[in-house]
């Protein structure tokens, strides 16, 4: 049954090897028979056989070009993956380095918090005075001083050193938890040096006494 639709054909593009063959035959058939009609047909297929060479040309062309693109393309691609693959890189040993680094700031936190605690516990019973020793023989008694005067509270100190021996040194504050909290901030302190020790002293120390 006829739908009334329209079936639009199309030549079918001849084979260039088909189209040789065939510009042969009717040359040989021109030559051979001296037929005016075979080197008619001989020139057509000659032109047919030039056409399909333009067109395999051009098509190798197009196909060098788009090669080329890929090739540009894929090059772009690769140097992109490669920036990106190295800026994760970056970023993931950056990540490592700031983990470590953090992991290492918990740890000598928790060493020192324990180290304090413990050296509280040793230090006696609570009062406003400490008992301080660690500082160099060559410290003076103003440069001693000035390490409790940056601590809070602090009223009063007592610079006592003998010849050729170390000071010993006691530091009054205002309150219990003033002197502790130098206790705790001050433990392990460095001095010229020196590690400073500190204890609650067994007695107070006379606030006149600076």
């Amino acid at each position: 049954e006829n739908s009334g639709a329209i079936t639009w054909c199309t030549k079918p593009i001849p084979r260039a090897e088909d189209v040789i063959k065939k510009m042969k035959r009717a040359r040989k058939a021109w030559k051979e028979g001296n037929d005016e009609s075979m080197r008619k047909r001989y020139t057509k297929h000659k032109k047919v056989k030039r056409k399909l060479e333009e067109r395999d040309g051009s098509m190798a062309s197009l196909i060098k070009d788009i090669e080329s693109k890929r090739k540009i393309i894929e090059t772009k691609l690769q140097a992109e993956r490669e920036r990106n693959i190295g800026v994760l890189k970056n970023q993931k040993e950056f990540l490592d380095n700031y983990m470590q680094s953090y992991y290492e700031r918990i740890r000598i936190a928790s060493r020192k918090q324990k180290a304090v605690q413990k050296a509280v516990k040793r230090a006696g019973k609570a009062i406003n005075t400490l008992f301080v020793v660690g500082f160099p023989r060559s410290a003076t008694r103003e440069q001693v001083e000035k390490v409790f005067t940056a601590q809070e509270g602090f009223e009063a100190m007592s610079f006592n050193q003998k010849e050729g021996k170390s000071p010993i040194v006691f530091a009054r504050f205002h309150s219990v938890q003033t002197a502790s909290k130098c206790l705790a901030d001050l433990q392990g302190f460095g001095f010229q040096g020196q590690t400073i020790r500190l204890a609650y002293a067994k007695y107070e120390l006379q606030a006149s006494r600076r």
